[in-house]
């Protein structure tokens, strides 16, 4: 908790540039939106490349067949590849009025 306070003390206790700030609040919105649309996606592309895995007691796991990915690569490329295509929507939404004015985010 103390670490928490520290850290908000410091880096969170200024005045944001406007231009930051408005991004931050405007891409945030766009990735909670989009996100579990893109993230389905994102698993059937890579469920493919996932390593399968058969319990055998508390602890031992032996795998079955060979992907190119274990869990956690697997879990970084879904996080990495839902980041960016969420950020790319949100870029795209820049483009047009239109599409500012739909999803409520303010003409940078």
């Amino acid at each position: 908790m103390l670490f928490m306070i520290v850290m908000a003390r410091t880096f969170a206790n200024g005045i944001a540039h406007r231009l930051v700030h408005k991004h931050m609040c405007a891409s945030a919105m766009i990735v909670y939106i989009f996100h579990r649309f893109v993230q389905e996606f994102w698993l059937d592309v890579g469920r493919n490349n996932l390593s399968k895995y058969t319990v055998k007691g508390p602890g031992i796991e032996e795998e079955e067949s060979s992907g190119s990915w274990n869990r956690m690569g697997f879990a970084a490329f879904l996080m990495t590849a839902n980041f960016i295509t969420c950020f790319v929507i949100y870029f795209l939404l820049q483009t047009h009025w239109v599409l500012r004015k739909m999803f409520g985010i303010e003409n940078l």
